[in-house]
């Protein structure tokens, strides 16, 4: 067979096995999830996390929950790399706070964090690449 008519038929095959984004979203919507923490027990987790990393661990300042939705481990199987891949979902959080930086003055800082088994992770300690349950454009990887 000729290779300039076989590349757009492997092509074609592969597109059409493409699940929708609608598809995806009722699928989202049926996931399991662990009861939603309290931001005072968010913030205590974080805290604890952030801490270490900072030149004056005691400088962390309005540290707060930006946002927070739910989310899921994404498949990222060929053809169909954004469809949950468990039957379980996690609740996603961004945090934002104040510290002081190498000079001595508050800057802003932010970060991301998967509430799982009742505690905080990034997506490379949970090793998956985590989307937002309404909405596969918005993804963390590991």
């Amino acid at each position: 067979m000729n290779r300039s008519i076989l590349i757009p038929i492997v092509s074609l095959s592969i597109l059409s096995g493409c699940v929708s984004t609608s598809e995806v979203y009722q699928k989202a919507g049926k996931l399991k999830y662990e009861a939603e923490p309290k931001n005072e027990r968010l913030i205590s987790l974080m805290a604890s996390r952030i801490k270490p990393n900072l030149k004056d661990p005691d400088s962390l300042k309005n540290l707060k929950v930006s946002s927070q939705y739910k989310c899921y481990a994404s498949n990222m199987g060929i053809p169909d790399n954004i469809s949950p891949k468990f039957d379980y979902g996690y609740w996603c959080y961004n945090f934002s706070y104040n510290a002081t930086n190498s000079y001595g003055g508050y800057v802003p800082g932010n970060d991301f964090a998967v509430y799982y088994n009742g505690n905080l992770y990034s997506p490379s300690q949970i090793g998956e690449t985590i989307r937002k349950s309404d909405d596969v454009w918005v993804y963390h990887t590991q």
